[in-house]
């Protein structure tokens, strides 16, 4: 049997990355993206705290969460096969140093739309997502930024849209727009807790604030003892949690955040800063120079 292949896939448990791997010797072409104009724009919805928004397959409209914490596309296993989604082979899904992945088939969805952008013959993934989304009238699915190389991607949380554009981002000047790390497969953002930064992923798919490693817990001055927390659900596993506050001054570049709850979590190498952070914000990813910009609405 051929050595498995790594594709671009993340799919939420609370909006964790993850990794696909299947039996096919080379990654699947990307898809093939059209906007009817110069920009596109869709109505930002939410679950749970995370950004939704309504796709189109075939003759019905959909919501799925689009996530920035995801290089890719799954969708729940019965929805896959009630839309007839054609199978390419097998796939294996595990979030960061699983040693076992979780059992997912590899799907190509012919075309898909967001409004006036149309995309086509997009590799996903089929798997049970009756975790995250359980009830009916759910979200079907997950979408990633990613899907959208070359482009100029916005999550306008305070006008409640989402947006693709042709584009590139100016350089980064540490204050609006970061530079991020060519070799993480999700875009990054600096976090300063007092003196010390940490570069975290952006990940609209988790519904919290700033996520940490469990050693950081020890790293900084909390105003009290760490206290459990809800366990961090994951794609393929349950890691354990902590929380506590930091009442020091927390920054992304020029912006104050005031103090914040931190969560520890033990098992992850990488933090990340999700929607309850992000929603202040307009947060712009350019893929193609791997930047990051966020603006708040003047007023």
């Amino acid at each position: 049997m051929r050595s498995p292949a790594v594709v671009a896939g993340a799919f939420i448990a609370s909006g964790i990355l993850g990794l696909v791997r299947h039996d096919e010797p080379r990654s699947p072409h990307p898809p093939a993206i059209e906007l009817g104009h110069e920009a596109v724009s869709v109505p930002m919805g939410f679950f749970g705290g995370r950004p939704t928004v309504e796709a189109r397959l075939g003759d019905g409209s959909f919501p799925f969460v689009f996530d920035t914490g995801a290089s890719g596309c799954a969708v729940a296993d019965a929805f896959a096969d009630s839309r007839h989604i054609p199978v390419l082979g097998k796939a294996g899904v595990a979030s960061p140093d699983s040693p076992e992945p979780k059992e997912a088939r590899l799907i190509r969805i012919d075309e898909l739309q967001l409004g006036d952008a149309r995309i086509s013959g997009l590799t996903a993934v089929a798997m049970d997502l009756s975790g995250p989304f359980p009830a009916p009238g759910d979200p079907v699915g997950v979408l990633s930024a990613g899907m959208f190389p070359g482009f100029l991607v916005t999550l306008d949380y305070p006008a409640r849209a989402v947006s693709f554009a042709r584009g590139e981002l100016p350089a980064a000047d540490g204050k609006e727009i970061f530079d991020s790390d060519p070799e993480r497969r999700v875009p990054g953002l600096p976090v300063t807790l007092g003196d010390q930064t940490i570069l975290v992923d952006l990940d609209s798919g988790s519904p919290g604030g700033i996520t940490l490693p469990a050693e950081w817990g020890s790293r900084l001055k909390l105003e009290g003892p760490l206290t459990a927390a809800r366990p961090d659900r994951r794609v393929d596993r349950v890691l354990s949690a902590k929380e506590a506050r930091f009442g020091g001054p927390v920054r992304i570049g020029g912006f104050e955040l005031g103090p914040q709850s931190l969560r520890f979590v033990e098992g992850i190498r990488r933090g990340l800063v999700g929607s309850d952070v992000l929603k202040r914000f307009a947060v712009t990813l350019d893929s193609k120079n791997r930047r990051v910009r966020l603006r708040e609405p003047r007023g």
